[in-house]
């Protein structure tokens, strides 16, 4: 058994482009036939055909070329597994501790921590909108298959979350935020999951941090720093450290951003 990781190109949305290409390039020529006499009308309806066919080619060769690096199954780049490893690095826990990973989605991040640190408790929290019960097999079948049993999952909500005070000695997550609906602040969703991290504790949040949602992270650091945060780094993901700056704009990841600190 092998686990099974989702990224934002779904095989579907990546079929569904392939398809839609393939039927509008066989539509051009369909037209000619079905107005052979009409010059006019088949002029412009082949016009519009080869316009919708360029902009459905160019959304099919982003999409695939963003699959195949961010799948973590039989991706050849395995970009997004080379992401969650390094993120996972930087979370150092000794016997006992305990790391919360908030958005964990399939899994991935929660396993890796776990992986890396085999004597702490990794717990994954996720709103999983699609249904708890299936994100939470899907988890619990991807800690299985990956051999990592010091890991759970539970259903939970970054809005407010169900922790007290102080209860982690890190907190973990990775390209969560920037889905949760903009209504809601983000840097107070960042401040809110640190809340639960323990004095000493230490964070590692990865994002696409976009200003026109984050605001300014400048301030942020500032707020935390106030708070009595003892360190809170920002690091541009962008610049090598993942991903190329040309990279991450073919893969939708622009804004990459790290927030790496001690409480």
């Amino acid at each position: 058994m092998k686990p099974v990781y989702e990224n934002w190109v779904s095989h579907p949305l990546k079929n569904a482009l392939m398809l839609g290409t393939i039927m509008l390039w066989t539509a051009i020529f369909a037209c000619r036939l079905l107005f052979p006499d009409s010059t006019v009308l088949r002029g412009f309806l082949t016009a519009v055909l080869v316009i919708c066919f360029l902009v459905c080619l160019v959304f099919t060769l982003l999409c695939v070329n963003a699959y195949d690096a961010l799948d973590s199954n039989k991706g050849r780049r395995r970009v997004a597994t080379h992401i969650v490893d390094a993120v996972a690095d930087r979370v150092v826990l000794n016997e006992g501790q305990t790391c919360l990973d908030i958005g964990c989605g399939d899994g991935q991040l929660t396993i890796a921590v776990g992986r890396k640190n085999a004597m702490a408790t990794i717990v994954g929290i996720d709103p999983w909108p699609k249904g708890a019960d299936k994100g939470h097999r899907r988890c619990k079948r991807n800690a299985a298959a990956e051999g990592v049993g010091n890991v759970a999952f539970e259903q939970g909500s970054a809005i407010a979350l169900d922790f007290d005070d102080g209860t982690f000695d890190a907190v973990v997550s990775n390209y969560f935020y920037h889905k949760v609906s903009n209504k809601y602040n983000k840097q107070d969703l960042i401040t809110e999951s640190l809340r639960v991290l323990k004095k000493g504790g230490t964070f590692v949040i990865h994002d696409i941090m976009n200003p026109k949602h984050f605001g300014d992270l400048e301030q942020l650091k500032s707020r935390l720093l106030a708070m009595g945060y003892e360190r809170v780094d920002i690091v541009d993901t962008t610049d090598g450290t993942f991903l190329s700056p040309g990279n991450a704009k073919l893969l939708g990841l622009a804004h990459s951003t790290m927030l790496i600190g001690t409480k």
